[in-house]
């Protein structure tokens, strides 16, 4: 699950109300149904096919959401990496901030990387910087290399762990050299030697950044030069209305919300770090419900036994109803053309 998606604590003092926010927006806004007049039917899947990613035990959820919402603005061929955005947005003064006081309370956090995002600035980041794309620096496993070179695929969360325990000693003289290391992890511009460098060079907090650098800037590409705008909104009482003039005018829009609903279409407690992000690519009208239902993209993979058996699941497409969605949803993210 995503751990606080929407990162918007900037400094101590405005963690409070910040948080309060959120709590607020999810609950006291007034649901207005969307009409079946406006809710024809829009499934961008028929306009452009994004991969189904699986950010699995690393809470990058808004850079997964970042990445599919920018190949899909600009049309580009390929995957964009969403580790790539995600560890930009951890060099960010505002992910430092958030990381620095989640550190204080929590022992867990300390040794993980960030996984703290807010997909506004991810987006903007990431315009900043240009793309990678994601077969120069996956984003749900990396390919570890063993002494005797055999290769496997490592998820994302534990090849970051077994990183930094490698750096750790590399760092104390334990591996001098790249042929005495156990293993390492290859990536197209990286090989062990190269690897090797990354670990003696770099300090822990900038090795996923050293990582990115190496694999991804003979690759990097500028966004094309076309204008769009982003708006970001916590939930009031035309969320629906953005929602749905956003998708009809061919765009998809991202929305952050309690995940706890989707185990739970019944009911799930609004708990911070159950905050997630997903991409809502379609709608269309449920004459049994009588409401409108909307096409997530989640970040989970294509299975689709995680989710509340009265979730329509296809391949991790998730066909939402409007009125369970309400009460947990938080705030939206359009991105349009200029």
């Amino acid at each position: 699950m995503c751990r606080i998606p929407n990162g918007g604590i900037i400094v101590k003092p405005f963690i409070v109300p910040f948080i309060a926010g959120f709590f607020f927006a999810s609950s006291a806004s007034a649901y207005l149904p969307t009409p079946e007049s406006a809710c024809s039917s829009v499934d961008l899947r028929s306009d452009f096919i994004l991969k189904m990613r699986n950010q699995r035990g690393i809470s990058w959820c808004y850079a997964h959401a970042a990445a599919d919402y920018l190949q899909y603005t600009f049309r580009l061929p390929e995957p964009i990496s969403a580790a790539d955005i995600a560890i930009n947005y951890a060099g960010s003064n505002l992910s430092k901030i958030v990381t620095f006081f989640k550190k204080l309370s929590s022992k867990e956090a300390r040794a993980e990387p960030s996984q703290t995002g807010f997909i506004i600035r991810a987006v903007k980041g990431a315009l900043d910087s240009g793309y990678c794309p994601e077969w120069a620096l996956p984003s749900e496993e990396w390919t570890k290399v063993h002494q005797n070179g055999k290769r496997e695929k490592v998820e994302l969360i534990r090849a970051i762990l077994e990183i930094y325990s490698l750096q750790r000693d590399v760092h104390s003289g334990k591996y001098p050299f790249p042929e005495s290391l156990p293993f390492s992890y290859e990536f197209e511009h990286i090989d062990r030697s190269g690897f090797h460098s990354i670990l003696k060079q770099t300090s822990r907090n900038t090795i996923l950044s050293g990582i990115r650098k190496n694999a991804c800037s003979a690759e990097r590409k500028p966004y094309p030069l076309s204008p769009i705008k982003t708006c970001f909104k916590l939930k009031g009482k035309k969320i629906y209305q953005r929602i749905n003039q956003q998708l009809s005018s061919g765009m998809p829009i991202s929305v952050d919300f309690f995940s706890g609903i989707l185990g739970n279409l019944n009911g799930a407690k609004r708990k911070i770090d159950d905050l997630h992000t997903v991409l809502i690519y379609g709608r269309k009208y449920d004459s049994e419900k009588n409401e409108c239902v909307y096409l997530m993209k989640n970040s989970y993979g294509e299975d689709c036994t995680q989710y509340d058996p009265k979730i329509k699941c296809e391949a991790g497409y998730l066909w939402f109803p409007e009125s369970k969605l309400h009460p947990y949803l938080t705030s939206t993210l359009s991105i349009t053309r200029q």
